[in-house]
């Protein structure tokens, strides 16, 4: 007992100074070998454990410290940590709140992490009976911090080749929101600006899970939020398109809407991706046969005046219905008052709105729509082309992979990380838009 009394009081006398503002790293430098030491040769003691992962985790909140972790075998040290009590919910909870911490913004710690700890163990954790859920909470976020853009992929997937169908296995398992958004959030952040990797998670039933998940908490905005970035960023690729409309995305977009009508970044999210999954004719002909979708959209342009990029969005999806099939533009017209509220929006002061207004009244009442319900080769060859263009977008992608990588740093504070991969998602976007002009041009 007495040789345990000064281990315990020099961890309690750090995580005293550890709350100090301007904690200098020389002075964490010197103190890292010792608490090292301490805690290899006291790992059995679960109060001495539990205080030193708090010591860890406020240390860590520093930039200028969180380098020294790695290399003074501290990021190593607290995987075994970890493995050693993957059935304590305490200590799990506060080891991951201080490996997130320590891996924040800083590859390398990163990269240790994975080649030492793994997936398996952080897997482990939610199988485990006592693991409670605010600790599952910690270890999805440890799972989502690891797996941003900016770590390199070919580690994560030489280390875990099953990472996707595991991902896809804890989203089914677990039934707290706050848990799923972090898996999504993964799924995210392991597929953004990979094509190949895309198509993968959606074979694995990736789509499926984060469809489901979102039906199950209707009302749970953050999950909500990371289940329309991830819709948004699967369907890029025209096949998941396709995929999406068998499921009947749409709907469960156009609900995200009725659930959160005052919340802006959430509408225009959820109608970035109606829009998008609106290439595809499936998607157009579900959206048609629903009524009551036609006219909230269509209610959405007088609601939505001070939201600018969310009207030319409506405008959007108004246009491909209208030059759609010819079923789809008579369910608009006769189910909507779209002809009446159009030429309100023509006159706006502001000359993009009016001008796309202007366009989409024109496509209504254009004559020769080809009747998509019956031409599913003409969708097949527009499938196929879109296809092999994303095809080759996604390898220039994967070569500036590092680079972009370094830009979206994909864990901290989510409003900062939602803002992040939505302005990448709208690069995206125009570059599809402008492909879109080019084949209606042709």
């Amino acid at each position: 007992m007495e040789a345990m009394h000064v281990p315990r009081q020099f961890m309690i006398l750090l995580r005293l100074w550890a709350r100090i503002d301007g904690f200098e790293p020389e002075v964490c430098k010197c103190v890292l070998p010792t608490l090292y030491q301490v805690l290899e040769r006291f790992a059995d003691k679960v109060e001495l454990v539990e205080d030193a992962c708090i010591a860890v985790g406020s240390l860590a909140t520093n930039p200028l410290t969180r380098k020294l972790f790695n290399s003074e075998g501290i990021v190593t040290l607290f995987a075994s940590i970890l493995r050693t009590y993957a059935d304590n919910s305490s200590i799990v909870q506060k080891a991951c709140m201080a490996l997130n911490n320590m891996c924040y913004e800083d590859l390398s710690n990163k990269q240790a992490l994975i080649e030492d700890l793994g997936y398996g163990v952080l897997i482990e954790i939610f199988y485990q009976p006592k693991i409670r859920t605010s600790a599952k909470k910690h270890a999805a976020m440890l799972i989502r911090n690891i797996c941003n853009s900016g770590t390199k992929r070919q580690v994560l997937l030489r280390y875990n080749k099953d990472i996707f169908s595991e991902l896809v296995g804890l989203l089914e398992r677990t039934d707290s929101p706050d848990v799923q958004e972090h898996l999504i959030w993964a799924a995210i952040n392991l597929t953004i600006n990979q094509n190949r990797l895309k198509l993968q998670f959606v074979q694995q039933r990736g789509s499926e899970s984060i469809i489901m998940t979102m039906r199950d908490h209707p009302k749970a905005m953050a999950l909500q939020t990371a289940g329309c970035i991830a819709i948004l960023q699967l369907s890029i690729m025209p096949s998941n398109r396709m995929h999406f409309g068998k499921l009947l995305v749409v709907n469960d977009l156009m609900n995200v809407i009725f659930h959160f009508p005052s919340n802006p970044q959430l509408v225009q999210l959820a109608l970035e991706g109606i829009n998008r999954l609106c290439l595809q004719p499936i998607n157009r002909k579900r959206l048609a046969s629903r009524p009551q979708f036609l006219n909230y959209l269509v209610s959405l342009l007088s609601s939505l005046e001070d939201q600018r990029e969310s009207v030319l969005l409506v405008l959007e999806i108004c246009s491909k219905l209208a030059r759609g099939a010819n079923a789809s533009k008579k369910s608009f017209m006769n189910n909507t008052q779209i002809l009446t509220i159009l030429p309100t929006v023509i006159s706006s002061n502001d000359s993009e709105v009016a001008s796309v207004a202007g366009a989409t009244l024109s496509d209504f009442f254009a004559t020769g729509d080809r009747e998509e319900e019956n031409s599913d080769d003409d969708g097949d060859e527009e499938e196929r082309e879109e296809e092999e263009e994303d095809e080759e977008e996604g390898e220039e992608e994967e070569e500036e992979e590092e680079e972009e990588g370094e830009e979206i740093e994909e864990y901290g504070e989510d409003e900062d990380l939602e803002v992040r991969v939505y302005k990448n998602e709208r690069g995206e976007r125009e570059r599809e838009r402008e492909r879109e002009r080019e084949r209606e041009r042709a």
